[in-house]
């Protein structure tokens, strides 16, 4: 957007019958202001399209390592899971393997194999369900970390 200052001289010699010259000081000044003011708004359009790109590319890169750190916690609960469930078939095998062989079990020590297993069981279905949890919630805090950043983005 630039004056058009030979308009502006038109304009003034028509309503106010006065004449202003093209080197006039103060058409000058308006001139000058008009460029810089320009010369302002560029570099301010500039800057604001340098902020919104690192913006975006900041929440880019967020998204990525919230995705890396979930996928880090799936894959490390899963691994802890099949971890804990081996061993206990194992402890469980070899449990009932010496049983076996010892043919001495009775019925009282049937219940107590048992009520261990169910307890064993119990404390890994805790522990699985409190994974779960924090799976959930940490993915949740994710969704809402990425639906705050849209929200500032779309905000400002």
């Amino acid at each position: 957007m630039s004056i058009d200052i030979d308009a502006i001289r038109q304009k003034i010699a028509l309503e106010f019958n006065q004449f202003i010259p093209p080197n006039d000081p103060i058409l000058m000044t308006v001139f000058l202001s008009d460029t810089v003011l320009n010369s302002a708004l560029k570099t301010l359009r500039e800057h604001q399209n340098q902020m919104v790109n690192y913006i975006l590319t900041a929440r880019n890169d967020m998204v990525e390592e919230e995705k890396k750190a979930a996928g880090k916690l799936i894959t490390e609960a899963a691994i802890y899971i099949q971890k804990e469930i081996n061993e206990e078939v194992q402890k469980n095998l070899n449990s009932i393997s010496e049983q076996m062989k010892s043919y001495e079990l009775s019925l009282s020590k049937i219940s107590i194999i048992k009520s261990n297993v169910d307890e064993k069981m119990e404390i890994f279905l805790k522990k699985i369900r409190n994974y779960m949890v924090f799976i959930g919630a940490s993915l949740l805090a994710n969704i809402l970390v990425f639906f705050t950043l849209i929200i500032h983005y779309y905000l400002h």
